[in-house]
């Protein structure tokens, strides 16, 4: 399938439905869209008052919205061509909680909103940044925060943790770590695979 093609599809997040209801078995076992994720919990006040991520497409599908939404080809998004990228292949995927996924103490917290949407060229890939702020500030040395960044359809694929990288910001005297576990109990793509969740744990900075 072309890029442009996939470009159209991804602005209707319907990827995975067109495109495995003409694909063999075979095909649809795997993504077809790759992302490298980089999530940073921003503190404030001792509190966790946003996710910040960073998505970094694989070079194939990027190339394709690249070619489609930067009109004057200088591999940057100026304003107008920014906010065309951002209605035609980001914003719909509000109906699916931008593929992020936030439970505190065991209840989920539905992402209908976010802010800050940036997109850049960086090293030839296109890169998505935005801003998943939490309705209440979240103690996480009190509460439970665990963050899945997945599609359930696994059409795309999405790789938080590890070389993606978790970071902090604001968390002065706060030490975090994560660790990412399988959730077993949420399985996707018609019980196929158990997305990987990370599990935030904090505590005062010794």
């Amino acid at each position: 399938m072309r890029p442009d093609r996939l470009s159209t599809l991804f602005a209707a997040t319907l990827l995975a439905a067109a495109t495995m209801a003409c694909a063999t078995s075979a095909a649809r076992a795997h993504p077809h869209v790759w992302i490298e994720n980089v999530a940073t919990f921003q503190f404030n006040a001792g509190k966790i008052k946003a996710i910040r991520l960073k998505w970094t497409f694989d070079e194939l599908f990027g190339a394709g919205l690249v070619d489609q939404f930067d009109k004057n080809k200088d591999k940057k998004f100026d304003a107008a061509e920014l906010a065309a990228l951002q209605k035609g292949a980001f914003d719909n995927l509000r109906e699916y909680n931008y593929f992020t996924h936030v439970t505190i103490d065991g209840t989920d917290l539905p992402t209908r909103t976010v802010t800050g949407f940036a997109a850049s060229v960086e090293n030839g890939r296109l890169v998505y940044e935005f801003t998943v702020p939490l309705a209440e500030p979240v103690d996480p040395r009190r509460a439970r925060l665990v963050l899945g960044v997945y599609d359930p359809s696994y059409f795309v694929e999405l790789e938080t943790g590890g070389r993606a990288g978790v970071r902090y910001e604001g968390n002065d005297g706060i030490a975090c770590r994560t660790e990412s576990r399988e959730n077993q109990a949420k399985a996707i793509y018609s019980g196929q695979v158990f997305p990987l969740e990370l599990h935030l744990t904090c505590t005062a900075a010794s």
